[in-house]
């Protein structure tokens, strides 16, 4: 993990600033910002409850959150632990998981991706649309989506999860 000192959230940011006193603390390996999408916010309220949880074994104060305000994305928000505390061992953990697969809690993952497409459905799609999308999907399938179902608000079932794919959002 990299310690916040040498940390900079894009290579035009000053790294380490804002926070003189936790120039040494470590970077857990995940950030969110205003525009993240269900799999960044998934693994970042994961790490965040991991080392939450395991600083009740550390007798001090050894994670913390922080938000930024950030010329991109509006603002950016860290997690920092304590080096050589409870949780920077959980940190590296987690860090040596996300190496090996992107996602630290798939069931959270999975209802984040389905609410967000299931929003994306209900809100930014109109009739006209739902409909074009269900015979975008009956085309290629023989398993056709009724066009009635483009008068519901959730994504209609038996569509082999086309239409979920294209309403889910890109991370």
């Amino acid at each position: 993990m990299e310690r916040y000192g040498t940390w900079a959230p894009t290579s035009f940011d000053h790294a380490g600033a804002f926070l003189e006193d936790r120039q040494d603390w470590l970077v857990v390996p995940v950030m969110r910002t205003r525009d993240s999408g269900p799999l960044t916010e998934s693994n970042f309220e994961a790490a965040w409850s991991i080392v939450e949880d395991a600083s009740v074994l550390d007798n001090e104060l050894s994670c913390e959150s922080h938000r930024f305000g950030h010329w991109g994305p509006g603002w950016v928000e860290i997690i920092l632990v304590r080096p050589e505390s409870h949780c920077a061992k959980v940190a590296e953990d987690i860090e040596a998981s996300l190496s090996d697969y992107p996602v630290l809690d798939d069931d959270d993952h999975s209802r984040r991706e389905w609410d967000s497409a299931n929003e994306t459905w209900e809100r930014c799609c109109n009739v006209r649309e739902r409909v074009e999308l269900i015979q975008e999907h009956n085309r290629g399938t023989s398993y056709p989506v009724s066009i009635f179902a483009a008068r519901y608000d959730s994504i209609p079932q038996g569509d082999n999860g086309y239409i979920f794919d294209r309403c889910r959002p890109e991370e």
